[in-house]
């Protein structure tokens, strides 16, 4: 599950790229053909992202907590699953509408790849943040299983 969560990171910026293309890539022009493949490739990764991710968090709770799944927790994770597609569905379509009003859409598919490139790398330096603090925890002498 981690494993296709962490390869839709890697290739669905690529994807991006190809929908335009953005100009940089010379030796290929938009077609339909290219079109379609893009968003065919964009309808196998995104599912493969997301689908593993609430097994994943109900995972990691169970390995925290001794195996059991408390519904109260199994009720958290499902909404804050649930919750980001409204909030991703927002952020794309205002990120897209204030890039389409500066550029074309060749380079706007560019800027959104950026855009994601970016989130991943702040949700990256984020859990290696977390990690380190947790690390400083256990050396503790109080040690909070966070």
């Amino acid at each position: 599950a981690v494993v296709s969560t962490q390869s839709t990171g890697i290739f669905l910026p690529i994807v991006y790229i190809f929908i335009g293309p953005i100009p940089l890539i010379t030796f290929i022009g938009p077609s339909k053909i290219q079109l379609l493949a893009t968003l065919a490739a964009m309808g196998i990764l995104v599912p493969m992202g997301c689908i593993p991710s609430l097994l994943v968090m109900f995972d990691l709770y169970k390995a925290k907590h001794g195996g059991e799944l408390h519904p109260w927790a199994a009720n958290v994770l499902v909404s804050l699953y649930c919750a980001s597609y409204p909030v991703g569905v927002f952020l794309g379509v205002v990120t897209s509408g204030i890039v389409a009003e500066y550029v074309s859409f060749r380079w706007s598919t560019g800027v959104m790849a950026a855009v994601f490139v970016f989130q991943s790398l702040a949700c990256i330096a984020f859990c290696c943040a977390v990690y380190k603090k947790k690390q400083r925890r256990v050396g503790s002498e109080v040690y909070s299983n966070y």
